[in-house]
């Protein structure tokens, strides 16, 4: 596991907060049970542990609208059976438009392009 810390500022003039906390607050509720990664160990484990060779970095200094690119190495490259999840603060990521995640060679890697303040969070790539 390989975790960073991420802060992105606000422009002035864009309202980030909820105007509905209750509705927020239950809708984060259900993607967590949605995206709840399985508890079972997969019984037919490789030869090799997953392990990261190079962590993510920290990023502090993000604003509003900028793009962001974090990458890791893993270590075996070739394991067939290596599966990479991404989470922002315990909630599994989901891609789509803005947020795109590659692993090549044992090059891990996540794009979340036009940031928003709420996209700040500690971020964690499990293998």
């Amino acid at each position: 596991m390989s975790t960073t810390a991420m802060k992105v500022r606000s422009k002035s003039g864009i309202l980030g907060d909820t105007m509905q906390p209750q509705s927020w607050e239950k809708i984060q509720l259900k993607e967590t049970e949605l995206n709840r990664a399985p508890t079972t160990l997969n019984e037919a484990q490789a030869e090799e542990v997953p392990r990261f060779v190079k962590h993510l970095a920290n990023h502090d200094r993000l604003t509003e609208g900028h793009n962001l690119h974090l990458e890791a190495q893993v270590e075996p490259r070739t394991d067939s059976n290596l599966r990479v999840e991404w989470y922002r603060n315990g909630v599994q990521l989901m891609t789509g438009s803005r947020v795109h995640s590659a692993f090549d060679f044992g090059l891990v890697s996540l794009d979340i392009v036009g940031l928003r303040a709420d996209d700040s969070g500690i971020y964690v790539c499990k293998v």
